[in-house]
């Protein structure tokens, strides 16, 4: 049984995933505090990604950019109930240009956080508008818990000494040119805009796990292989769809926080093996990671309900995934279809080098 001196990366990074993901949804549903279940879910898409934990400066910094566009999301607010015109313009440019940053190789940690906010509050807001002031307290909470579980699980689970001697040097993917990174932008706002606008006109509170989810699908959106993004959008939400029933069948049956963390463990486990090798992602790593995260997005509300309703409630979730998915993936082949193509580019996703040094 190797130890943890001589673990391979992978095996490091999928103990470290599951893990602390586990601990950060024991940990919110124990305090329970509102939408609590938005910890592990932004605490699994962190420790997903193949970088180190950010330094302290760095995680200073994502904090207070992280504020900054909690704010931003609160200032949509105004424009958006008394100028809607103006408010989706500016909702849009930001969408745009948080996914651009992105593309351009800023840090993953950020541009997760910031369109989970700015998807999510505007949706709120247009009820109540303290309801979006503690849906924005409750993302830089959970963004803070991430960020110290990251910390923790880094410092608990590092990665393995790397051999001494000179090994082959990593070849770091090349990030996509800026028109190519605004056109990839461009398509990934067209996801997540309609889908927005029409949780805007719904009017509900209770569609921030869809807003959050929308927002995810922008991101996953980023690659430039039309086919390979549609299969890779409706693959993830289907795993994670049917990961969340298992789960919540055998929760039925005992309702327990220890079981659901047990649980949630075992499932990082599983995926993890799927997510990572070596240094890096593996082939499909990024299918299975979004495939967690929807997992945890799709349990944490359903967990959190009560009453005979809950399961009722759980299933029309999914089948809003599932639509949105469905959505995501014609609206990006309709868009490169009208679209005059780029040739093929590297996908900025795959660039654990510049990830690294944004994350830093």
């Amino acid at each position: 049984m190797p130890t943890e001196l001589t673990r391979t990366p992978a095996q490091q990074r999928i103990i470290r995933l599951a893990a602390g993901t586990a601990a950060a949804l024991w940990f919110s549903q124990a305090l329970g505090w509102g939408l609590s279940f938005l910890a592990p879910v932004f605490a699994a898409a962190f420790l997903a990604l193949p970088i180190p934990a950010p330094r302290l400066k760095g995680g200073v910094t994502f904090m207070l950019i992280l504020c900054l566009a909690m704010g931003l999301g609160l200032g949509m607010l105004l424009p958006i109930k008394h100028q809607p015109l103006a408010g989706v313009t500016l909702l849009t440019l930001l969408f745009f240009g948080l996914f651009y940053y992105g593309l351009r190789g800023g840090s993953p940690l950020v541009t997760a956080l910031a369109t989970a906010g700015l998807a999510a509050i505007p949706v709120v807001g247009v009820i109540n508008v303290a309801a979006a002031t503690a849906v924005a307290k409750s993302l830089v909470v959970a963004g803070a818990v991430a960020l110290l579980v990251m910390w923790l699980a880094h410092a608990i689970f590092p990665d393995p000494p790397r051999p001494a001697g000179p090994g082959p040097a990593a070849r770091p993917a090349a990030l996509p040119e800026r028109n190519a990174a605004a056109r990839l932008a461009v398509r990934s706002t067209l996801v997540v805009m309609p889908v927005i606008l029409w949780l805007l006109a719904s009017g509900s509170v209770a569609y921030i796990a869809v807003a959050i989810k929308v927002a995810s699908l922008g991101q996953q959106a980023s690659t430039d292989d039309t086919r390979q993004a549609g299969r890779d959008l409706l693959v993830s939400t289907a795993i994670g769809g049917i990961a969340a029933i298992a789960i919540w069948m055998v929760l039925k049956i005992w309702p327990s926080l220890l079981l659901y963390t047990l649980l949630t463990l075992l499932c990082g486990l599983v995926m993890g093996r799927r997510i990572f090798d070596g240094p890096a992602f593996a082939r499909h790593g990024q299918v299975f990671s979004y495939a967690f995260v929807t997992m945890l997005i799709i349990l944490g509300p359903a967990v959190l309900d009560s009453g005979d309703a809950a399961g009722g409630r759980l299933v029309e979730r999914i089948l809003m995934f599932a639509g949105a998915t469905l959505y995501a993936v014609f609206a990006v082949r309709v868009f490169d279809a009208l679209v005059m193509p780029r040739a093929p580019t590297e996908a900025p996703r795959e660039t654990v080098a510049c990830q690294t040094r944004a994350a830093s």
